[in-house]
C-alpha cells in the first residue's frame, strides 16, 4: 500500500510536466509536425489522466469508458480507422491546451488590485444597474479569467442586497447566461475550438460578428424574461461616485483584452495556425508578464517564473476534462464515422433546403442530449460530423453558429453543466432546480427566437 501511495505521487509530481509536453506537441503537430506526435499526445494526455486518477469523479470515468465501449463495438462496423481516432485525439490536444494555457493567464490576471476595486464598485449599485453591469461583465471578465471571472461576478451576485429570493436568484441566473452565451463568440472556450478545428474553412474573425449578435440577443431576452423583476424593483437610486481609478481599470482590462485578441489573431494569420493555436503560444508569455507585473517593488524576471510554475502544477486538476475531452473528441468521431451514410442521408434530406427546421433541430438535439447527461461536446462533435453543412444544405458559418446556440442553450439549462454547477453552490439551490426551473423558460424562448434569427440569417447568407 505504501509503495502504491508513492507511486501515485511520483506520477502525480510528473503531472505539469505531462501537461506541457501535451501543449507542446499539440503545437507542433498544427506546425506540420512528423505522423509519430499522434503517439506522443496519445501518451501524454493519457499519462496525465493516470497521474491524477484519483481526482477524476466517477460519473466521468463511467462516461469514458461507456464512450470507450461504443467505439469498439462500432469499429467494425463502417468507415472507421484510425485517421477517426488521429482526429478525435487532436480535438482533444486542441482544447485541453487552451483551456490550460487560458487557465495560466487567469491565474495571473486574478493578482490585479484592480478587480477588487471593480467588484466592489458594482456591489454599490442599484438593482437594475448591478443585473445589467453583470450581464455585460459575464461576456468580458471570463474571456480573460476563464471560472476565476465567472467566480468573481457570482461572488458579487451572493453577497449583494435583493429584496426578495426571485431577484436574489436572478442575479445568479444573469451571470450563467452572460458567460455561456460568452461561448458564441469568444476564442478562449473550448466549443469554439473545437467547431473551428471541424470546420477548417471558417475562421474566427467570420464566426465573430454572428456570434456577437447572438450573445447581444441572448441577454436582450434575460431582460425581458425576467423584466417582472426588473420592474419591481424600482428605479435605481443615483450611483455612488466611482472610486478613483474604477474607470480606469476597466478601460486598461477592455485594451488589454482587445489587444491580446489582436496579437492572438495576427500570430496565428501569419503562422497558418488555428486561432487556439495563437492562445497556447501567447497565454503562458502573457501570464509571465502578468504575474511580473503584479508582482510588486520587489519583483523579479525568476519570482515571476516561479509563480507561473506554481500555476502550473494546479492544472492538475483539469484531469477530469482531458479525460473526457479525449474521450468524446475520439468516441464522437468513430461513431459518427461508423453510422452509415444512407442514414444520415435519409434524415437530413427530409430537412435538407428547409432551414428553420434543419437549425431547430440540431439546437434541439443538443439540449435534449445535454438533459439525459450526454455533453454537449460529444453531442456537437457527433452532429456536426454526422448532419453536416452540406447534408442539410446550411451555410457553414450558420451551421457552425446553430451548434454554437444549441451548445450554449444546453449549458444554461443543463443540471450537469460546470456552469450551473458552479453557480447553484453560489445560490445555495439544487442543481435541478437552478437548471431547469430557473432557466427552463428563458432557454425555451431563446431557442424559439435564435431558431428564427439564425433561419433568417441562413436566408442572406445563401
Amino acid at each position: 500500500m505504501v509503495d502504491g501511495q508513492a507511486g501515485s505521487r511520483r506520477w502525480a509530481a510528473l503531472s505539469p510536466a505531462l501537461m506541457a509536453a501535451l501543449v507542446v506537441l499539440n503545437l507542433w503537430h498544427l506546425l506540420g509536425g512528423p505522423r509519430w506526435l499522434f503517439w506522443g499526445i496519445a501518451f501524454a494526455a493519457g499519462a496525465f489522466v493516470w497521474a491524477e486518477r484519483d481526482a477524476v469523479p466517477r460519473g466521468i470515468r463511467r462516461v469514458a469508458l461507456v464512450l470507450t465501449a461504443i467505439a469498439i463495438v462500432v469499429w467494425p462496423l463502417g468507415g472507421a480507422g484510425l485517421h477517426s481516432l488521429e482526429r478525435g485525439l487532436y480535438i482533444g490536444a486542441m482544447i485541453s491546451s487552451v483551456m490550460a494555457c487560458v487557465s495560466l493567464l487567469a491565474r495571473a490576471a486574478r493578482h490585479s488590485p484592480a478587480l477588487g476595486t471593480l467588484s466592489d464598485h458594482l456591489l454599490q449599485q442599484g438593482y437594475r444597474r448591478r443585473y445589467v453591469l453583470l450581464a455585460v461583465a459575464g461576456q468580458v471578465l471570463p474571456c480573460m479569467l476563464g471560472f476565476a471571472g465567472v467566480h468573481l461576478l457570482l461572488g458579487v451576485a451572493q453577497r449583494g442586497a435583493h429584496a426578495n429570493e426571485a431577484q436574489r436568484l436572478a442575479m445568479f441566473t444573469v451571470v450563467s447566461r452572460s458567460f455561456s452565451s460568452a461561448t458564441l463568440w469568444s476564442p478562449t472556450f473550448g466549443n469554439m475550438v473545437i467547431l473551428l478545428a471541424l470546420y477548417p474553412q471558417l475562421r474566427w474573425g467570420q464566426v465573430l460578428p454572428v456570434g456577437l449578435a447572438l450573445a447581444a440577443s441572448i441577454i436582450v431576452l434575460s431582460m425581458v424574461v425576467d423584466r417582472r423583476l426588473l420592474r419591481a424593483a424600482g428605479p435605481d437610486a443615483p450611483p455612488p461616485p466611482a472610486p478613483p481609478g474604477v474607470l480606469r481599470a476597466s478601460a486598461v482590462f477592455l485594451l488589454a483584452m482587445v489587444v491580446f485578441f489582436i496579437a492572438v489573431m495576427c500570430l496565428a494569420g501569419w503562422l497558418h495556425l488555428p486561432v487556439s493555436a495563437g492562445i497556447s503560444m501567447l497565454a503562458p508569455l502573457v501570464a509571465l508578464g502578468l504575474h511580473y507585473r503584479f508582482a510588486g517593488a520587489g519583483r523579479t524576471p525568476k519570482l515571476a517564473a516561479r509563480r507561473v510554475l506554481a500555476d502550473a502544477r494546479d492544472l492538475r486538476i483539469f484531469a477530469p476534462e482531458v479525460l473526457l475531452f479525449m474521450a468524446a473528441g475520439c468516441g464522437g468521431t468513430v461513431i459518427a464515422d461508423t453510422i452509415p451514410r444512407e442514414w444520415i442521408g435519409a434524415v437530413a434530406g427530409m430537412m435538407a433546403g428547409y432551414a428553420l427546421p434543419a437549425i431547430l433541430a440540431l439546437i434541439a438535439s443538443i439540449m435534449t442530449l445535454s438533459l439525459v447527461g450526454v455533453h454537449p461536446v460529444l453531442s456537437a462533435v457527433l452532429l456536426a460530423s454526422t448532419f453536416s453543412p452540406a447534408a442539410l444544405n446550411l451555410p457553414p458559418l450558420i451551421h457552425v453558429c446553430t451548434l454554437l446556440t444549441g451548445w450554449c442553450l444546453a449549458t444554461i439549462v443543463a443540471p450537469f453543466s460546470m456552469t450551473n454547477m458552479t453557480a447553484s453552490r453560489y445560490a445555495g439551490i439544487g442543481l435541478v432546480e437552478y437548471g431547469i426551473r430557473q432557466n427552463g423558460r428563458f432557454a425555451a424562448v431563446s431557442a424559439l427566437v435564435l431558431v428564427c434569427v439564425l433561419a433568417a440569417m441562413a436566408a442572406v447568407v445563401r
